[in-house]
């Protein structure tokens, strides 16, 4: 309560990591998971809180629902549609990237998408039953070689059929090897270059 600062809901307690991944006024959601998940970036790896467990949260009727993550892998990535009522959420693993596509009220999986990017940015188009996703495929050897183009897709709701996917070329973007690449790590020099995108 705003007003007083007493806690309205009742406590919970979670094992594991819990890392929120998605608001708007009213609804919050979040991944939880007891594990790490990690792949090859350049001379080392890279490595994520495992996502087991998806929490969807109505902060206006102080009620959650849970859904069970089905690949084990990592999310970073999600977004409620305006009404707060559907959630768009990217789970990404070794073999590619999933778009998963949720009732937030009842936690259930109303559609699935296997997408050939690994996106950076999510949005939902106002008044249209569509997403608008970006990103880019790591490649095929992650924080060595220059990553290809970006790409931005076009999703219908509710089925998540793609659209269109347009590549978008002479747009450099992502972290590589630049100098001295097949020395010692201490020796090499690497590349960052993200461009600001709006969604």
């Amino acid at each position: 309560d705003p007003q007083t600062g007493q806690n309205l809901s009742n406590e919970a307690s979670f094992s594991g990591k819990m890392d929120a991944v998605a608001a708007i006024p009213g609804h919050l959601a979040a991944v939880q998971g007891t594990d790490q998940v990690c792949e090859p970036m350049a001379y080392g790896t890279s490595c994520y809180n495992q996502a087991d467990v998806l929490h969807l949260i109505d902060l206006t009727k102080l009620q959650e629902v849970t859904a069970t993550l089905p690949a084990q892998g990592w999310v970073d990535l999600a977004a409620f549609s305006p009404d707060g009522t559907r959630l768009a959420l990217v789970d990404n693993h070794q073999q590619g990237s999933t778009l998963l596509f949720f009732d937030a009220e009842k936690g259930s999986i109303l559609a699935s998408q296997p997408l050939s990017i690994r996106p950076s940015s999510i949005a939902f188009r106002p008044d249209k039953n569509q997403l608008v996703i970006y990103g880019q495929s790591p490649g095929s050897n992650p924080g060595i070689h220059q990553p290809p183009n970006p790409h931005l897709l076009l999703i219908n709701l509710p089925d998540l059929k793609i659209a269109w996917d347009r590549e978008l070329t002479g747009i450099l973007s992502g972290f590589w090897c630049d100098i001295n690449c097949g020395g010692s790590v201490e020796q090499s020099s690497f590349a960052t270059w993200f461009p600001a995108v709006v969604v």
